[in-house]
């Protein structure tokens, strides 16, 4: 009895371990919030719309979260990004100007719900100069930028499947792209060549979008046309205050930051340790504490939109 006992608690002990490291990591991998003192106005942007995108977090549990999305669009260029990073930065910086918040324990992601999750990833559209595309992503104390030409879709209409969104009349098309396939409904009441993520070149603005598999949805849920900044962060722009994070962008290719994203659930400890990061697992039964080496944990896949 005493034996068997002992043997349920060594098994609890692991699971208490792999949830302590589980933990530890995710947090890791929630990017610090970035320096709102550095946001610089780049233009203006004369339409605005809010998109709710669920994302799927692996292939193994159907559990979604959400980030909402903010799609700017201006005269010469837009900016797609995460509306719940915005607001953590703003309520970091504004608990920096109030001396009397302590930064240090200060959680600024209270108000979101158990599945709600920012996402530190901005892109601009035709700039900094027309049919240029750039992508910044954040890990774990670095954003990693990237430039490509912006994406060429082959896109099939179907114009007799339509859906009403916003109360525009929404036609729907198809298109493959870097290993996904994906269906939209864009409206010919705006005429925009844009939508959310990467995607344009349809004769409308696009107000949903999925992926055929069902681990992606973008849809709109609000838009309004005024007049306001665009902004983009700069490690040299602004005025910084006592307290703000370092601001550090590394310009890598496509391909590299690929790379990097992959070792999120195929090497975790490696990509802490590679941004100076790291890894202890706690034994809750002994205290033990063991550092971890590169490939000592794996998660499970991690879906991405681009494929290859």
């Amino acid at each position: 009895m005493w034996k068997d006992e002992s043997t349920q608690m060594k098994k609890i002990g692991i699971i208490i371990l792999c949830y302590f490291i589980t933990s530890t990591l995710s947090a890791q991998y929630a990017s610090n919030s970035r320096d709102a003192a550095r946001k610089v106005s780049i233009g203006q942007y004369n339409y605005s719309i809010t998109y709710n995108y669920r994302y799927a977090i692996d292939t193994i549990s159907n559990k979604r979260f959400l980030d909402r999305k903010i799609l700017e669009i201006g005269n010469d260029f837009s900016r797609f990004y995460s509306m719940y990073a915005d607001r953590v930065d703003s309520v970091m910086h504004r608990a920096r100007i109030d001396k009397k918040n302590k930064i240090g324990g200060l959680n600024p992601r209270t108000w979101m719900k158990s599945d709600e999750k920012d996402i530190y990833e901005d892109y601009y559209i035709n700039y900094p100069k027309k049919g240029i595309l750039i992508v910044r992503t954040a890990l774990i104390d670095t954003e990693y930028e990237y430039q490509e030409p912006i994406n060429q879709f082959e896109w099939q209409i179907i114009a007799d499947q339509s859906e009403t969104i916003l109360g525009y009349e929404c036609i729907k098309a198809t298109t493959s792209f870097r290993g996904r396939k994906f269906e939209v409904w864009f409206t010919l009441s705006i005429p925009i060549s844009l939508g959310p993520w990467k995607f344009s070149g349809l004769p409308g603005l696009i107000l949903k979008a999925k992926d055929t598999n069902g681990l992606f949805t973008w849809e709109a849920m609000g838009m309004t046309q005024t007049k306001g900044d665009i902004y983009i962060y700069d490690p040299k722009g602004g005025t910084s205050i006592p307290g703000a994070p370092s601001m550090r962008i590394v310009k890598i290719s496509r391909a590299q930051l690929q790379k990097l994203q992959r070792k999120l659930w195929e090497d975790p400890v490696g990509l802490s340790m590679q941004h100076g990061g790291t890894v202890t697992a706690m034994d809750l039964l002994t205290k033990k504490l063991t550092p971890l080496k590169p490939g000592d944990m794996r998660y499970p896949f991690i879906p991405t939109l681009e494929l290859e």
